[in-house]
């Protein structure tokens, strides 16, 4: 079942083709989980013993503070304000330093990149058991430069040494050819402010820049 539900996230992902679809899957895969710790996990007594053992980075935090539940956020930071205060007393105060602060992992952010993960070895695995993928795949095969490598690791470990061939040769060559056209069209948008070439009928559209940074962006 679950990996049915995987399945279904990539080839959505797959026919959204204005970014990259792991970028795609990590925002869908955001909203959930903020409404799950808002909606649910907040009044979960068992989810406060956990969350002494992580965080939630800025990023995550602003999303929360920007949702419409301020009780069940305000309540998240009262659980995470008392934490710090329990902290604070175990800190030698003659002793204090930045190495007393104990580093915690965003626990968002880890289960985030837990999904990921796990959405880029089943598109590997969708890839290889079924044809019909492979065009789809081709045709919006575009990722930003962090997923892409992540995939080309993935798929280093195909068993198969053909499909292994394929499959990174395809990923490489249509990745490869989507960022030299992102290039053109790049330049040939930057010449609509050109004063020599005001003349000229440049119909590229300002959606170039976001398609650039889809491309370029390391988060």
């Amino acid at each position: 079942m679950q990996e049915k539900i995987y399945t279904i996230q990539i080839w959505d992902a797959f026919n959204n083709a204005n970014e990259c679809p792991f970028c795609y899957i990590k925002k869908e895969v955001e909203k959930q989980y903020l409404k799950t710790v808002i909606d649910e996990l907040v009044m979960d007594y068992h989810f406060h013993d956990r969350i002494v053992e992580y965080a939630f980075c800025t990023e995550h935090l602003n999303m929360f503070y920007k949702k419409s539940d301020k009780l069940g956020f305000a309540t998240l930071l009262e659980k995470m304000i008392g934490l710090e205060i329990k902290n604070m007393h175990k800190i030698n105060k003659f002793n204090i330093s930045r190495d007393s602060i104990r580093k915690r992992k965003c626990y968002l952010c880890e289960r985030i990149e837990k999904s990921i993960e796990k959405s880029i070895d089943s598109t590997i695995s969708l890839w290889l058991e079924n044809e019909k993928f492979h065009s789809l795949y081709k045709k919006n095969g575009t990722f930003c430069q962090p997923h892409f490598f992540d995939l080309i690791n993935k798929g280093k470990k195909i068993k198969s040494f053909i499909k292994k061939k394929k499959f990174l040769i395809i990923t490489y060559e249509t990745h490869n050819e989507r960022i030299d056209l992102i290039e053109k069209n790049l330049k040939e948008y930057i010449k609509k402010f050109d004063f020599n070439y005001k003349n000229e009928d440049i119909k590229i559209d300002k959606e170039i820049l976001i398609e650039s940074i889809n491309i370029v962006k390391n988060d």
